[in-house]
């Protein structure tokens, strides 16, 4: 496999590749690295690569002729090249995406490692380039982000780790945590490692590995826990949960991994969720659910579009619908990445931090919470390939494709189809936006006689989702 960085820091790039996992493995051939300095192609007496900003503002933007020669040299010893830019922008790097990269057989990539304040606009008009993100944080520059995807796609190469299993063990590798990791002394300052691991006995060390992922996930990342549910085997899932029931785990078994009962019971409910409730579709309904509460483009009372800024109850009063009626996935959808931020601040307080001791239902609400910059983003991250998108309006729209309730009901759950529901803020959604949804569902009729419609959203969505989804 083959990189070429754009750097305009190569030496911080060769430091790092100097020693360890990723030395040795350049110094076995394994990979190849070559860096590009823009600086290289740049004119003048200083040779600047940036400059400041059209329309003005903080920071220096890197000027596009260095860089577009930095690309293209790359590209003439590697034409066939996967071209990556690092930005906060980009879809989140995942071990799914490692995968993906891995099995498209690609051997050639080339990372654009950006400085300053970002990269002129045009540079993605020119080539044809994937953003990728390694998080929503900000950094000096792509080329820790660069090493961070370098690491994570060679250490999967044979020859790479000592172990060839090493990898596939890994955390993310089979969707869950890895179980805890224990190794000599057996008893330093009178903690012991669990009695199973020195047993020998292999295969019940696996079993019990697999059970322990499970409950590390439960625990620390619930997020992640029906990705890795849908890649057991029928013979896994029953073993795991025939375990769980069996009460087979004490507390002296539990403690020395660093758990407590109180995780086997947070993972019976999960896995009980995820076979006929969150997770998956209930038993009389064939169609799976997800949703989205956008946030731009919305109107205002002037019909103006614009952003609105996310609230707690956006947060915390949808998700406990979203829950109570069994959707998938709920999405808070915005542009704004401080906006994302402040969800996740608040999701990581009552899913990892002290809210979960304070509240655990809570914790179970926000489950399924997740934060999309688009609506397109939203349903891909979804992953559930035709879906029909359904929008909803307190009035009629004009040229949209309208579904009543009863329809929409009967689709979900006779009609097999998956349904993605599409929520506004402010005052509502752009009609344009509205049209290019499968469908409009039918807007919320009360019984006055003046025809008031000013529910809220968080209102209307229990409507909604009771008329759709409710056992009545």
């Amino acid at each position: 496999m083959n990189f070429q960085l754009i750097t305009l820091f190569p030496e911080f790039i060769e430091s790092y590749l100097s020693s360890g996992v990723l030395g040795r493995a350049r110094t076995q051939e394994i990979f190849s690295v070559q860096t590009v300095n823009p600086r290289e192609f740049a004119e003048g007496i200083h040779r600047s690569t940036d400059d400041r900003p059209f329309g003005g503002g903080d920071g220096m933007v890197m000027t596009l002729p260095p860089l577009v020669a930095s690309v293209r040299a790359a590209l003439a010893k590697t034409p066939n090249a996967k071209i990556i830019a690092l930005s906060p922008q980009g879809k989140p790097w995942s071990e799914t995406m490692v995968s993906e990269k891995l099995a498209s057989g690609c051997q050639d990539f080339i990372f654009i490692s950006a400085r300053y304040a970002g990269v002129d606009q045009r540079l993605l008009a020119l080539f044809d380039i994937e953003e990728v993100s390694i998080g929503d944080y900000v950094l000096a520059g792509g080329e820790l982000p660069a090493l961070v995807l370098m690491e994570s796609l060679v250490r999967k190469l044979p020859g790479t780790l000592g172990h060839e299993g090493s990898a596939s063990e890994d955390s993310f590798a089979r969707g869950w945590l890895e179980a805890p990791q224990f190794t000599r002394p057996p008893i330093f300052e009178n903690l012991t490692v669990p009695n199973l691991l020195m047993s020998g006995h292999h295969q019940k060390i696996q079993e019990a590995r697999l059970i322990v992922s499970a409950l590390i996930t439960a625990a620390k990342r619930p997020d992640l826990l029906a990705n890795g549910w849908n890649l057991l085997s029928a013979e896994q899932k029953s073993r795991l949960v025939r375990d769980l029931e069996a009460e087979r785990w004490t507390e002296a078994e539990l403690q020395p991994w660093g758990l407590t009962k109180d995780a086997v019971n947070e993972l019976r409910q999960r896995l009980a969720d995820l076979q006929g409730g969150q997770g998956v579709p209930s038993p009389s309904r064939k169609g799976r659910v997800a949703m989205g509460l956008v946030h731009y483009p919305i109107l205002d009372k002037s019909k103006n579009i614009v952003a609105t800024n996310i609230t707690n109850f956006d947060i915390h009063d949808i998700a406990r619908a979203a829950r109570t009626y069994g959707v998938e996935r709920y999405y808070l959808i915005h542009p704004m990445q401080d906006q994302r931020m402040f969800v996740e601040r608040v999701l990581d307080h009552w899913r990892v931090g002290e809210g979960t001791k304070f509240n655990p239902s809570r914790k179970q609400a926000l489950a399924a919470v997740r934060t999309a910059s688009s609506l397109e983003q939203a349903v891909e991250d979804w992953g559930v390939p035709g879906a029909k998108l359904v929008s909803t309006h307190a009035r009629a729209v004009p040229g949209a494709h309208s579904i009543s309730y009863s329809g929409l009901r009967s689709t979900l759950e006779f009609g097999n189809e998956d349904v993605f529901l599409i929520f506004g803020t402010g005052y509502g959604l752009p009609d344009d936006f509205m049209l290019r949804c499968d469908y409009l569902l039918d807007p919320i009729k009360g019984s006055g006689k003046d025809d008031f419609r000013h529910l809220s959203v968080r209102s209307a969505v229990s409507v909604i989702l009771d008329r759709l989804l409710g056992a009545w």
